[in-house]
């Protein structure tokens, strides 16, 4: 019983706020590609954009293209959103057990690892919220990592103003309570116990924080060559 209800509190979050002129759409964050050093032509970092999550793996594999996401899917071990910087550039916000919530390059971030890029379809998010829930983490988590995550207490994972947002995160909270602020929300990550691997393959609902335009249709998101698409039945 006691396992239960720690499981299934609220741990600090709010309502999820889901938008009702959406409600019958999913959404899933769809691979762009793997990064190996070494190997991927580092131009390939320049497809990164704001909105996009960085997935490390804790392990490696021969490099067979068929048993890619299924390594992904059973073995991610760190996850990092990109946001939108001053001047035209991107930094990545996530959170460890040493720095607690950090903000870092792109470019430090990945340095010398394998990882791999998602992206959401593009109008889901905010990027300006984004950058706004990612300086505010930051100066609030410093150096605080949320141990008490892994029995899913978490810091609220469901902020829509910035008064509401945590004092420490995980990487893998970090990453959700921000999608949220900027517009989406994740079903396997707004409460009890978010892994990294729940950030990238949780069925996505937009939130009345994110954009009051129309998204892309999946249809002509595949058309363009774009990232991502709703989510299968």
């Amino acid at each position: 019983m006691i396992a239960c209800s720690i499981l299934t509190a609220g741990c600090g979050s709010s309502a999820r706020r889901l938008d009702p002129e959406h409600a019958g759409e999913e959404y899933a964050a769809a691979m762009k590609f793997r990064f190996q050093p070494g190997v991927t032509d580092p131009e390939m970092l320049k497809q990164i954009q704001p909105g996009d999550i960085i997935a490390f793996s804790s392990g490696e594999d021969s490099g067979g293209s068929s048993t890619v996401l299924g390594m992904a899917l059973s073995q991610v071990s760190h996850v990092a959103v990109v946001f939108p910087f001053y001047h035209g550039k991107i930094r990545v916000l996530s959170a460890d057990s040493e720095k607690g919530v950090y903000i870092d390059t792109v470019e430090n971030c990945v340095r010398g690892r394998n990882f791999f890029d998602f992206a959401f379809p593009p109008g889901l998010l905010v990027p300006e919220r984004l950058a706004m829930f990612a300086e505010r983490a930051m100066f609030l988590g410093r150096l605080d990592y949320d141990w008490s995550a892994m029995f899913g207490l978490n810091a609220n994972l469901t902020p829509n103003t910035l008064p509401e947002i945590g004092d420490e995160y995980t990487c893998a909270t970090a990453v959700s309570a921000a999608l949220h602020f900027a517009g989406l929300s994740l079903d396997r990550a707004w409460w009890g116990i978010v892994t990294p691997a729940d950030i990238i393959f949780s069925v996505a609902r937009r939130n009345v924080n994110g954009p009051r335009v129309p998204a892309v249709s999946a249809a002509g998101d595949r058309e363009s060559g774009g990232a991502g698409g709703k989510a299968g039945p």
